[in-house]
Parts: structure tokens; sequence; C-alpha cells
């Protein structure tokens, strides 16, 4: 009998926790926008940074939320994705406010721009009741191309006006 045969003859497969692998899956994605933070221009300001990780942290946050609805489908996930997206819009105001303010010029500008994509990306992330996982994964790719792209600009600009 082989490991399949098992599983498949057993009646009680084991169980996934679902939150146990969200922790897990948000601590991975922690570490590695820490990493890509450190990775960054290494003179931009640090409300700019601290920006950027927060960003793509409490982005990753509400995306995992909103893939544990689709697998769930039920009401309390919704409501833990609708609250994640509230929560990441308010933060990210607050983080917005510190960043812009060392910036001038282009680099001001672009900075706004990326702020609206990323405000663009948060606005994919609610899933929709009837929205298959593929769907799901290819808008929220194409809105993170976006907010990359976006992002990629702003440097350039700070860049080129440092």
């Amino acid at each position: 009998m082989g490991v399949s045969d098992e599983c498949a003859n057993n009646e009680n497969p084991p169980s996934i926790n679902p939150e146990g692998t969200m922790k897990t899956l948000l601590a991975i994605v922690c570490l590695g926008v820490s990493i890509a933070c450190h990775a960054q221009t290494p003179d931009m300001p640090a409300p700019v940074k601290t920006y950027k990780a927060m960003a793509d942290i409490r982005s990753h946050s509400c995306e995992l939320a909103g893939r544990s609805f689709l697998l769930s489908l039920s009401a309390a996930t919704k409501t833990d994705s609708d609250d994640c997206l509230d929560k990441a819009r308010r933060g990210l105001a607050e983080d917005f406010k510190a960043a812009i303010g060392p910036l001038s010029g282009r680099a001001r500008d672009a900075f706004k721009e990326a702020h609206i994509a990323r405000l663009g990306y948060l606005n994919t992330l609610s899933p929709n009741v009837d929205e298959r996982s593929a769907a799901y994964a290819a808008r929220l790719r194409a809105a993170r191309e976006k907010c990359d792209e976006m992002w990629t600009r702003f440097e350039m600009e700070f860049q080129a006006g440092s």
C-alpha cells in the first residue's frame, strides 16, 4: 500500500489550520518585505522607506485575507478581508502624509502617482463572491504590475533629483 493509497482510504484526512497557515505566510511575506526594504535606495528618506514597507505588508496581508475568503466563501472571512482593506487604507493615508513631506519636484509628483497606484491595487484586493481564484490572481497581477511600475518611476525620479 503506497502513500497515495493510504490517503485515499483515510476517512479522517489531516486537517489544515488556515489561521496558522495564514500567520506563517504573513511572517514569510514580512521577512521578504523587510529584506527588500533594506535593498532600496540608501539615501531615500526614512518615512518613504516606511511607507513602502508598510504598504507592501498591508497589501500582502489583505491579499491573503482575500484568498482566504475565496477558499472558504464564508461571511466571516469576507468581513476579515473588508476590515483588512479598511485598516490598510487608513494606515496608508497616514504613512503617505509622513512620506510626502521631504519630497519635492518630480519625485513628489511620481510619489503621488505611486500612491494612487497603490490605492488602486488595494481596491482590487476585495474578492468578488463568484470570482474564480485564477481570475482573482490575474486581476491582482495586473494591478500589482502597475503599482510596481509607478514605484520604479518614483525611484528613478528620486534618484534624478538627488
